[in-house]
């Protein structure tokens, strides 16, 4: 009879390096994607709208392709993840409807002082784009916006979720990939911190129905192009008074 080890108490993913190696990963990629869009260290000083644009544009893009790196390495094949686009009409019906049910939250968020000091950026209207219409610069903006959560719902819902719910079973891997999203905005205003919570809930919830990350990302993408537009109609009635 073999003599028994203290693996023998612990489930194989606790005693294994493949979900430390896994978490590790990712907050790596999205601590130096935060590094690159510059959302971290608090309030940021007014951007210029070229900048604006660049860097959610490349922050989305290290975010996306190191997270098909961090699947590679760690031999995750992609039919495991939530990477790969599924159920189009699905993701697509439950992104507009939570969008709009959670649209007005939205508006009202977008309004507090807290949140417009931290997005300075949410602000720039068409005066700050030489020579650019206002539509042109709003649409470059949402454009951008697209970009960079395309890379961020892949490292967070398309990888960490379907792979810590494999490992670690539904509600615990659940729950880790949802405190990593939330932790990711420890440093953002109250509102957008606790929004966090449910919200990572949600997207999780829609993301293992769908066995996409298409749903979230729509959905994430469409209340930032709420909060924005909300915000930058805002800072263009304040200029008019």
């Amino acid at each position: 009879m073999q003599p028994l080890s203290w693996h023998d108490f612990w489930p194989a993913a606790a005693t294994s390096l493949f979900v430390p190696r896994l978490v590790i990963g990712a907050v790596a990629i999205f601590v130096l994607g935060a590094l690159f869009g510059g959302f971290v260290g608090g309030p940021r000083p007014a951007a210029t709208p070229g900048r604006a644009v660049a860097v959610k544009i490349v922050s989305g893009c290290w975010m996306a392709v190191a997270t098909l790196s961090l699947a590679w390495w760690l031999g995750i094949p992609l039919k495991e993840t939530a990477l790969v686009p599924r159920a189009p009409l699905i993701s697509l019906a439950f992104a507009v409807g939570i969008g709009a049910a959670v649209a007005p939250v939205i508006v009202t968020g977008a309004r507090l002082q807290e949140m417009r000091r931290f997005y300075p950026e949410m602000r720039l209207t068409g005066s700050d784009c030489a020579g650019s219409s206002r539509t042109r610069w709003r649409l470059a903006m949402l454009a951008a916006w697209l970009m960079y959560l395309i890379g961020y719902e892949a490292l967070f819902r398309g990888l960490l979720l379907p792979i810590l719910t494999r490992e670690l079973d539904l509600w615990p891997g659940m729950a880790v990939a949802t405190g990593l999203y939330v932790l990711a905005h420890h440093d953002r205003p109250a509102v957008e911190s606790l929004a966090a919570i449910p919200t990572g809930f949600v997207m999780a919830a829609i993301t293992l129905t769908t066995g996409s990350f298409l749903a979230p990302l729509l959905l994430h993408w469409i209340i930032a192009a709420v909060n924005e537009t909300t915000s930058a109609a805002l800072a263009v009635a304040g200029s008019r008074r």
